[in-house]
């Protein structure tokens, strides 16, 4: 379950990547690309670029790559990418930084691999929202952060928040543009996985557009752009 993600975050994914300019990017890294999700919005949006997908796991690379032949696959840890300094124009780094021991280190690794005003699009769960309030109360409950709303895969999950993440970013990076999707998860949270499955259906996107309001999705997406200077 942890290498899929449902067909909306295609959409959104689509909606941010246009305010990319698509001909000037040469080289684009999908980190924690599982099996492959984006592969197919990527391909189709950046027809000329290269596209490096890194997952820990080989077997959800190998998987990627059956989809698409044309892309290099490398095992990769997100906190030690394999990639040299400023060699990728575009990053997207989608639900993964809410499994990682340290954001921060994800983070830093993000924009030492990018080039200088290189684009991020980043994803996670967000927990502003009553689902939030039951996932700290099983955190607590199970003395863990392992409790998984989707029930999707077992591990670790951190209690994502808008504040948790913009903390982390603006070390390196600063926020172009937000999207919210998903409220039925967020908002019903009893039921979850029947509620679960309506919410991939009816995302509501339209909301996840709207100032305060996209805050409150159960998933949340950042475009950035990496500063140049500590000042930008």
């Amino acid at each position: 379950g942890s290498h899929l993600s449902p067909g909306y975050n295609q959409d959104v994914l689509s909606e941010l990547l246009e305010f990319v300019d698509a001909s000037a990017i040469r080289a684009v890294a999908d980190l924690g690309s599982g099996s492959g999700s984006n592969l197919r919005t990527l391909k189709h949006i950046f027809r000329a670029a290269n596209i490096i997908t890194m997952d820990l796991s080989w077997d959800a690379l190998a998987r990627g790559r059956a989809k698409d032949i044309d892309v290099a696959p490398a095992q990769s840890d997100a906190a030690a990418i394999l990639l040299a300094a400023g060699s990728v124009d575009l990053l997207v780094c989608t639900e993964v930084l809410e499994h990682v021991a340290s954001m921060n280190q994800v983070i830093d690794e993000m924009a030492r691999v990018l080039k200088p005003a290189g684009i991020v699009v980043i994803s996670s769960p967000n927990y502003l929202n009553p689902m939030g309030i039951r996932k700290w109360l099983n955190d607590r409950r199970l003395g863990n952060e392992f409790w998984d709303p989707w029930g999707g895969h077992p591990g670790f999950e951190r209690l994502m928040l808008p504040s948790t993440m913009e903390r982390s970013v603006g070390r390196h990076f600063r926020i172009e543009q937000i999207r919210g999707a998903g409220y039925l998860m967020g908002w019903i949270p009893l039921g979850y996985r029947r509620i679960g499955i309506r919410n991939d259906r009816m995302p509501m996107r339209w909301l996840g557009r709207l100032p305060l309001i996209r805050n409150l999705a159960i998933n949340r997406y950042l475009l950035l752009r990496r500063k140049t200077r500590a000042a930008d």
